[in-house]
């Protein structure tokens, strides 16, 4: 992972434009808009989602809006605004790995927190992967399940170095 975004640095530059516009549309439906019925897992939700969920709203000075639905909730143009912004002036380093992170953890909004230092790795990886974890601990892990979370967990532990590294 460290080797492929250290590549994709170089190969990020001319497809920026894309990487940004990729970032706003997949913003609008991300896993943390999205939250349970069932009041465990809600609650674990909240511990571990509403921290990011309100640190994204004081940025945008706006409300992020969740559901228990299946509809997608309608943000304030406010967050396409100053997610468009804070993207713009990302280093290609930082954008890189806010694009890796996104799509490994189906979140822009905790990769942008990683990115920008407001959780941690490892808190990324219990936040982006909650509800499966949550389903092992009820039901018992299945072993390929498993093996894939740890694969994006060493994915996120290796973003957060990539972003530690001098430029």
């Amino acid at each position: 992972m460290l080797e492929d975004l250290r590549k994709g640095l170089a190969e990020l530059a001319p497809r920026r434009a894309e990487t940004e516009a990729d970032l706003l549309r997949f913003v609008m439906t991300d896993v943390l808009l999205f939250w349970s019925n069932q009041e465990d897992l809600y609650q674990r939700q909240e511990e571990l989602w509403q921290p990011v969920l309100d640190w994204v709203a004081g940025k945008c000075g706006a409300p992020i809006l969740t559901t228990t639905g299946l509809d997608v909730p309608e943000q304030d143009m406010r967050l396409g605004l100053v997610l468009r912004q804070s993207l713009a002036q990302m280093s290609l380093k930082k954008l890189a790995a806010m694009s890796a992170a996104a799509l490994d953890m189906r979140s822009v909004l905790l990769a942008w927190a990683l990115v920008e230092r407001r959780i941690s790795a490892e808190e990324a990886y219990q936040a982006a992967w909650l509800e499966e974890i949550w389903q092992a601990e009820k039901w018992g892990s299945d072993e390929e399940a498993e093996s894939k979370r740890q694969l994006y967990r060493r994915n996120l532990a290796e973003v957060e170095t990539f972003l530690n590294m001098a430029a």
